[in-house]
């Protein structure tokens, strides 16, 4: 759709039409591989199609990582879908220090926008103290990082994040504790006059996250 005529229902119209041709041909799914923004993929999520695979090289052309989604029309292309994307959920925010260190914040919590599988682990009764000594400052982040983890996986899980954080907060959270980036590197990219400072601010968004979000039950 051009771009002096996008939000006019253009795009939602023909994917209903490629759908009611696709449906009667009898196809399983109806997918789509594109060079992804967070903006971009809202909008086929929004269509109700699913994350399935968000590529580790960006595209020459765009710059952009390419992004899988999917659809099913029918019953065997459900069972097809539920199987591509529990195994994207089972290892994409796993994998994205290995596979995409530097993936954008705000790609990385809207590929994560339709998952749908619970969180694979909870944090315990020593990761909440390792959470608050972190906070208090009593505690490394390294010493404190498994714990960190456990309990940004479990928010993620709620889908909670995009509404509370603001992108630099996303940054900082995705980029530390999910990618593993350097210290220094991250600083730079929130705007942190340096190291310390962005631990600070780290410490600080936790603490309003698990103040706002709660314990895991």
């Amino acid at each position: 759709v051009h771009s002096q005529a996008r939000r006019l229902g253009i795009g939602r119209a023909c994917l209903a039409q490629l759908d009611a041709l696709a449906r009667q041909e009898n196809v399983a799914l109806l997918g789509s591989l594109f060079a992804a923004s967070a903006d971009v993929l809202a909008f086929w999520q929004s269509c109700g199609f699913s994350t399935l695979r968000v590529g580790i090289t960006p595209e020459a052309t765009s710059g952009s990582h390419p992004v899988l989604v999917a659809r099913a029309l029918n019953e065997p292309g459900a069972a097809l879908l539920a199987q591509a994307r529990q195994r994207f959920e089972h290892t994409f925010l796993i994998g994205l220090a290995d596979s995409h260190p530097d993936l954008p914040a705000s790609l990385v919590l809207a590929a994560w926008g339709s998952a749908q599988q619970p969180a694979p682990c909870r944090p315990d009764t020593a990761d909440q103290l390792d959470l608050q000594h972190f906070i208090a400052g009593h505690k490394t982040y390294e010493n404190a990082a498994a714990a960190l983890w456990r309990y940004l996986l479990f928010w993620l899980h709620a889908h909670a994040l995009q509404a509370l954080l603001k992108p630099e907060e996303q940054t900082l959270l995705v980029g530390k504790i999910l990618q593993k980036q350097p210290w220094d590197e991250l600083a730079h990219r929130i705007g942190s006059s340096g190291v310390r400072d962005a631990r600070e601010r780290l410490r600080k968004v936790l603490q309003r996250l698990q103040a706002e979000l709660g314990e895991p039950r």
